[in-house]
């Protein structure tokens, strides 16, 4: 035998064997070797094609990801435009400047108010133009501007047509640069027609040039993730010598694309969520998603070279390769040795051919000793006769400690029993076998791929080869990548089953399912927090590996003992709670017997937080009602990426369970009113109501009780003759839609017209069901009069109605100035009130005005208090007109008025004051019998105070100012700092 190992006895040959057909042994060489080969040929496949469904899954993540990010960056560049937009003050400031009446003072001031807009939102420039197309005034960052001028006249001139905000396609160029690609620039500009207040017309237009280049190479950026590297391009819709954006190596460079290019990635956007195959500028396969960018003509395309794919497996289809030669080595090597033992026996004096067979050996021994693959031989009964280094170095085995060795004195139980079973299953199927095997020792727990095969000796004595590579690395990034993945589909089925209408103990039966099936782990269960003493928690659902486990654990929110697991801390703080390992995390001390009998590695406690929308923790507003426990056989099976995903997950569960909640509130009101309509209809048809069996086939009146005889007129010998056609008053078609009605409102009743003997025509609901008489099948009616009650509900909308209609105007009499059609002074008040709130709330500045008209009893003694009263309503006009629509103007009392003027500061409310005086001053009225008649009104402005506890304060510091404007000779306006200000 070629092995001369001290375990196996050499037989004593009785007769000399049989001489071995070298041809046999060739073809069972070459079909083992087929075998072999072709077991690793088809598992290279298996890994390539598993390998690109991960890539393209991977790929579409990551491109939606980013989509998210740009879409945000572009609703942050709106709203910014829009709180220019709503700027009336600076549409003030620039109306004065072209109309020539501006101050250099006013002028100087409003250059530095571009300046801050450009710096307070971060705009590369912020230019000013005209009506005409002319730019005045703007403000830059120093940067080298874009060759965007044309460009921005046609904003411009958009903006002044469609009185709108107007933003540009996103511009791309090269900035030139001493490197040898240029640098990428690209630009984002709006036009922002602005005006005056009061008026919608464009007194001019503000170019906002925005700089993107930084925003977008930090979404172009290269993704890192433990498989290949993912690119990121912005390439155009149409195809051409266009250039496009990229990241990675040459961040920010322009690169060119082919003419076929950006129409193979606009494949990818009609393929939704599938990776297309094409081809990159280089012309090298890529595996690519693409997302249109919205208002642009661009899109985002997320690539990954198919040759990174497939170095990607570099490393397993090596391993494979190095498993399946060693295993054609070792097959080859055992048949020349068998039959090499097999000569000696025949003839010992052919010692050329056994320096022949030992020198084959030897190279055999060398190979397999050089091999990175381990190989080992086995006996039957499964005792070691031959390992290779790799083996030994791989397992911690001096050269002669394995020798003759069994496999249970070897390796741990556990690890002993699988492997023994794998070696049964070689041994009775005598068929090669391919097994995944752990090896746990005191350096770790490593992963190998073992591929075992059975054979025999020339005697008949049966052997186990095998040969292994270790795979414990690639384990670990798909174990990594399959809990990532299966956390996704199990947000995505949570987020089914939270679509459908189920009870709340179901719905969390069905959560806590789905996320055990969907991703592999121990248990999950749901706990509500208990308002008793104790502070308890109450088992919802459950699912997985329980087995008691949940309701003999005791478990409470408390802080104490058992409070403190990750149950209890996530109900009481509102915040996920990860044990990474049970058998070492203090807190988990309680339980630990009871899991780790149950196989639990680690845990995840998320709390469910109901309340405001949106709210997924106490902090943002959320009432905690319970948390879910997710159990996980390994240790620190949560990282920072699961928990999010759980989080998220949890977050809809209590959406979900405010959902069901708001159903199960809804179904209960309904089937009260269900029951009181039923206990209604019982009295009613105990009052004898109309009955009628009509033949469904035709509608012909089978038979009809005494109340249908009373009520129609005719006696049932004329009704059993009729048609119910003949009866209702509908056509085919009305009667077809009321069906169609029915259905849709899920009535059980149909409301017809019906004709009696008399030809008055009434209106009835006819409730009917299928109902067996004999062999046939019937429709039994029941037909109420409901004339009366149509007529009455008629007359109560109609009442109701108008009782709407007066508590409308009682409610407008109680808020509002009967006379003037302005806010009250209560109504003022508490107006006030609210917006003191949000201005000490948000920091914003808040001002006041009292206003009084002069010489007012005058005009009353002279021209009548009805001409007083025109003119009371007639100066409140004027007024309106000058203010803002976020102004708010009262009466406080005779000829006094206040104006609140939100976000506006003293010297702003100063401003306002000097308007409203011109233009009252300058409105011509009339008086009695037509005589002209003018006005003036004297103005008290003030700002409030955080130190003001009301709005009384502030109206008392109006109202001195307005006297001091009174005492100058009225027709004035005069301020009052407050003293916290001052």
């Amino acid at each position: 035998m070629a092995f001369q190992v001290d375990a196996v006895q050499r037989p004593k040959a009785a007769a000399p064997p049989t001489r071995l057909n070298p041809r046999v042994l060739l073809l069972a060489l070459a079909v083992l070797t087929a075998a072999i080969l072709g077991a690793a040929w088809w598992m290279a496949g298996e890994f390539a094609a598993s390998a690109r469904s991960v890539a393209a899954r991977h790929l579409a993540t990551i491109v939606d990801l980013r989509m998210e990010q740009v879409i945000d960056w572009q609703g942050d560049r709106a709203g910014a435009a829009r709180v220019i937009h709503g700027d009336t003050v600076l549409g003030e400031w620039i109306g004065e400047l072209f109309g020539g009446i501006a101050s250099e003072d006013r002028i100087a001031a409003l250059s530095g108010r571009l300046a801050s807009v450009r710096e307070g939102y971060g705009y590369h420039a912020v230019t000013l133009y005209d009506r005409e197309g002319r730019a005045w005034l703007g403000a830059d960052d120093g940067q080298p501007a874009p060759p965007v001028g044309a460009a921005d006249a046609i904003l411009v001139r958009q903006a002044l047509t469609g009185k709108r905000i107007v933003n540009s396609d996103l511009m791309v160029f090269a900035r030139p640069t001493e490197e040898a690609a240029p640098r990428v620039a690209a630009h984002l500009h709006s036009a922002v027609p602005l005006h005056r207040h009061g008026s919608d017309e464009p007194v001019g237009v503000l170019v906002l040039s925005h700089d993107a280049t930084g925003a977008l190479a930090a979404y172009l950026q290269g993704v890192e993730t433990s498989g290949p590297r993912v690119d990121l391009r912005l390439v155009p819709d149409q195809p051409g010598d266009t250039p496009v954006v990229g990241a990675g190596a040459h961040l920010g460079t322009l690169e060119r694309l082919g003419p076929a290019t950006p129409a193979a990635y606009a494949e990818t956007r009609r393929a939704g969520e599938a990776a297309v195959a094409t081809r990159g500028e280089s012309g090298r396969p890529l595996l690519a998603i693409a997302r249109a960018i919205p208002e642009t003509s661009w899109q985002l395309v997320a690539r990954i070279e198919m040759r990174a794919i497939e170095d990607a497996n570099l490393r397993e289809r090596n391993q494979l390769l190095a498993l399946a030669l060693a295993g054609v080595v070792l097959v080859a090597s055992v048949l020349v040795a068998l039959r090499r033992d097999h000569e000696l026996n025949v003839a010992r004096t052919r010692l050329a051919a056994q320096a022949s067979l030992d020198e084959s050996e030897a190279r055999f021994h060398m190979f397999m000793d050089n091999s990175p693959a381990i190989a080992f031989l086995k006996d039957e009964s499964g005792r070691l006769l031959y390992t290779n280094v790799a083996f030994r170095r791989a397992f911690g085995f001096d050269d002669r400690e394995w020798l003759g060795r069994a496999t249970e004195e070897l390796w741990p139980a556990a690890t002993a029993g699988a492997l023994m079973r794998n070696d049964r299953m070689v041994l009775e199927t005598d068929a090669p076998g391919l097994f995944e095997q752990d090896f746990t020792d005191a350096r770790g727990t490593t992963v190998w791929l073992v591929s075992k095969f059975p054979f025999r000796d020339s005697s008949g004595r049966r052997f186990l080869g095998g040969t292994a590579v270790d795979i414990t690395e690639r384990r670990r990034q798909e174990e990594a990548l399959r809990r990532r993945t299966m956390a996704l589909a199990a947000s995505s089925r949570c987020g089914d089953i939270l679509a459908r209408d189920l009870p709340e103990e179901s719905l969390l039966a069905e959560i806590c399912r789905a996320i055990v099936e969907e991703t592999g782990c121990r248990l999950a269960w749901v706990g509500y927090a208990l308002d008793d003493a104790a502070q308890s928690v109450r088992a919802m659902a459950r699912a997985g590996v329980d087995a008691g486990y949940v309701d003999g654990v005791a478990m409470c929110w408390a802080d104490t003992e058992r409070g403190r697991g990750p149950m209890g801390t996530a109900i009481r703080t509102g915040r996920p709670v990860v044990v990474r390992d049970i058998r070492t995390d203090p807190a988990f001390r309680p339980w630990r017997e009871e899991a780790t009998r149950r196989g639990f590695g680690s845990v995840l406690g998320l709390p469910i937080a109901l309340g405001e929308p949106g709210a997924a923790t106490a902090e943002a507003g959320g009432h905690v009602i319970g948390a879910l426990n997710v159990y996980a056989a390994s240790t620190d099976a949560f990282g920072a990426e699961d928990v999010a995903l759980f989080g998220e997950l949890a977050a809809k569960l209590a959406l979900g369970i405010a959902r069901e909640r708001e159903r199960a509130e809804r179904r209960r009101v309904e089937a009260a009113l269900r029951e009181s309509e039923q206990r209604y209809r019982r009295l009613f048809t105990g009052a004898k109501a109309v009955e009628m069996l009509i033949d469904p086939a035709d509608g012909r009146i089978v038979d009809a009780n005494q109340a249908a005889e009373r009520f129609y007129g005719w006696p049932c010998a004329t009704l059993t003759a009729m048609r119910i056609a003949d009866i209702n008053c509908l056509t085919a078609e009305e009667i077809a839609r009321e069906m169609a009605t029915a259905r849709a409102q899920e009535r059980s009743h149909f409301e017809f017209r019906h004709r009696l003997a008399s030809g008055e025509v009434r209106d009835v609901e006819v409730h009917s069901g299928p109902i067996m008489v004999g062999d046939r099948e019937l429709l039994y009616s029941i037909v109420h009069d409901v004339t009366d009650r149509r007529r009455a509900e008629r007359a109560l909308v109609e009442t109701t109605a108008a009782l709407e209609r007066s508590n409308a105007e009682l409610q407008r009499l109680a808020m509002q100035d009967a006379l003037t059609g302005v806010s009250n002074r209560r109504h003022f008040t508490a107006v006030a009130e609210r917006d003191i709130a949000l201005a000490r709330r948000h920091h914003r500045p808040l001002s006041v005005l009292m206003i009084d008209i002069d010489h007012f009893k005058t005009v009353n003694d002279t021209h009548g208090h009805a001409v007083g009263d025109e003119v009371l309503r007639a100066l409140v006009g004027v007024m309106q007109t000058v203010l803002r629509a976020t102004d708010h103007l009262g009466r406080h009392g005779g000829e006094e008025f206040v104006v609140l003027l939100p976000d506006t500061t003293l010297d702003g409310a100063t401003a306002s004051a000097e308007r409203l005086r011109a233009a009252v001053a300058g409105t011509a009225l009339a008086g009695r019998e037509g005589a002209p008649l003018a006005c003036t009104i004297s103005v008290g402005a003030t700002e409030w105070s955080p130190a003001d506890a009301t709005i009384e304060a502030a109206l008392k510091r109006a109202d001195a100012a307005l006297y001091e404007a009174k005492a100058a000779g009225r027709n004035a306006v005069r301020s009052a700092m407050p003293e916290a200000v001052a």
